[in-house]
């Protein structure tokens, strides 16, 4: 509920404990190819009801923390290079340093104390300081939606979130033939071996899944069936892992 309905709540019944949702989750409908597939599942509005999409709950609270500010560089940040896709490249490291002045919020030729401010950049460059905030997304591939969650949450009170074992590149890659350089998976085969394809962009992670109830991993979507599939003990595959519901077999072999 919004700040002010949850205010008179809370003053008219003191002793009672009243626990705000963790997020406030937006739905895009994949099937419509147009920025009107928005639906605030918060409040009801946007796509689905054919109405305006309004803001609400945690994004209106993350919308309130945002300030337009002049941004002046005073240390300039290093770089260091880093490999991607076979390319070196700069990437500037976390040692700059920024001084931001924020602007008054319904006119930016003033500070917030008032004062008149340039904006040709002479005394900063011109931005959003974007506050902290949670975030998460979840795709549904058989229904062609995803969905994106906010929370207006600070540092300290991270929403909560299902208990999981969560397995590292590292950690996978330290199991025993748990990581296959240099091939890649195609679903829709019978078995394990028929799967293999070798494509020298693309590496195959196995990870053990048995007695888990359900599964979360990377995937690659498209037209040339690249994606993950699970096994049985004796290595024969199921079909393409986005098609299966729950997991009931031993491993998954994952394409990254």
């Amino acid at each position: 509920m919004e700040e002010e309905e949850y205010g008179k709540l809370c003053a008219h019944f003191p002793e009672l404990n009243i626990r705000q949702p963790d997020y406030t989750m937006i739905e895009f409908d994949d099937s419509i190819a147009d920025d009107v597939n928005v639906t605030n599942l918060d409040n009801g509005t946007g796509y689905r009801s054919s109405t305006p999409y309004k803001p609400s709950g945690h994004i209106s609270a993350i919308m309130r923390q945002r300030h337009r500010v002049l941004a002046k560089v005073t240390k300039k940040a290093t770089t260091r290079n880093v490999n991607m896709a076979g390319q070196d490249v700069a990437v500037p490291n976390l040692d700059g340093e920024v001084i931001y002045y924020p602007l008054d919020d319904t006119d930016s030729n003033k500070y917030a104390d008032g004062t008149e401010a340039k904006l040709d950049g002479t005394e900063g460059d011109w931005m959003m300081y974007e506050p902290f905030f949670w975030y998460k997304g979840i795709n549904d591939y058989l229904k062609g939606r995803h969905y994106s969650c906010y929370s207006s949450n600070d540092r300290s009170h991270r929403p909560a979130s299902p208990a999981a074992t969560v397995l590292t590149e590292k950690e996978v890659k330290n199991a025993q033939n748990g990581f296959l350089s240099g091939k890649k998976i195609m679903s829709g085969k019978d078995t394990l071996a028929g799967s293999y394809t070798t494509d020298s962009a693309y590496s195959v992670c196995k990870v053990g899944v048995e007695g888990f109830k359900r599964v979360r991993f990377p995937s690659v979507p498209g037209t040339n069936l690249i994606g993950s599939v699970f096994v049985d003990a004796e290595a024969r595959s199921s079909a393409p892992s986005w098609y299966r519901p729950s997991v009931t077999s031993s491993r998954q072999v994952c394409t990254s």
